[in-house]
């Protein structure tokens, strides 16, 4: 591949040398990672309450992804990134009530819970990024368990106890559980570490500008229970990496 794109030859032999570094992060593709973004999201659940009202007044935007965009292992380092904080900022002029709620992997701190709950209690629909990043899961490094690090869960069952209109948005490192609030929670979305336009396009899903058509790429169990032995390859017993009898999630269409 690096002779395929002339990394030996010489600069003057190479169309590639020529290209300008104006063209990195050029509006044009600004459009098409936000393009890519929208496309990759995941509509996991939707109980009525997506695509969001455009008179809402208040949301509360909460959790410890809210306010970072970030873009997994692999990623360049873009200058410009939308956190979806700031998409959402950006889409509406409800009064936003932000709190982080609480860390990626931090243990419970009963201040911050307080601080998410405040918030969401006085917001007419709340929306929760949580997820799991390098920290948890990288090259080195296997989650021992679907659920949510940290006291992320339970911020989720903080939230839905003081507002039942509640979304939450995924940007997990594979597939992940809420427990039992997935049950309660009325939307759900995938929208992964999904670039530097992420914020933009997690906002466009939510008030419905782009209906989202991306699909899961595996197998999400409904619990850390249903995962068959990591040994055990027997096909015959109803499922492979991408099919299983006791998978949780199907793709649905945001109606």
């Amino acid at each position: 591949m690096r002779f395929l794109t002339g990394d030996f030859d010489k600069p003057e032999l190479n169309p590639y040398s020529k290209i300008p570094q104006s063209v990195l992060e050029s509006d044009t593709h600004k459009k098409l990672a936000l393009k890519a973004a929208e496309q990759a999201i995941v509509l996991l659940k939707n109980d009525n309450i997506l695509p969001l009202k455009k008179d809402v007044k208040s949301i509360a935007v909460l959790g410890p992804f809210a306010n970072q965009a970030w873009l997994g292992i692999y990623s360049g380092f873009p200058k410009s990134k939308i956190s979806p904080l700031a998409g959402i900022k950006n889409s509406t002029t409800a009064q936003i009530n932000y709190a982080e709620g609480c860390g990626i992997i931090e243990p419970f701190d009963e201040a911050k819970i307080k601080e998410a709950v405040e918030a969401a209690k006085k917001s007419e629909v709340a929306i929760i990024f949580v997820g799991n990043d390098e920290k948890t899961s990288t090259e080195n490094t296997d989650r021992l368990t679907l659920a949510l690090p940290g006291a992320q869960q339970r911020l989720i069952e903080a939230v839905l106890k003081v507002n039942k209109n509640t979304v939450v948005v995924l940007i997990p490192s594979g597939a992940t559980t809420i427990g039992p609030s997935q049950k309660e929670v009325p939307g759900i979305i995938c929208a992964w570490p999904n670039g530097q336009e992420q914020g933009t396009a997690i906002a466009n899903v939510l008030w419905g500008k782009y209906n989202p058509g991306g699909k899961l790429n595996s197998t999400w169990y409904e619990s850390d229970n249903d995962l068959p032995n990591i040994h055990d390859y027997d096909l015959r017993k109803g499922r492979t990496y991408m099919f299983s009898r006791t998978s949780l999630y199907t793709h649905l269409d945001m109606v």
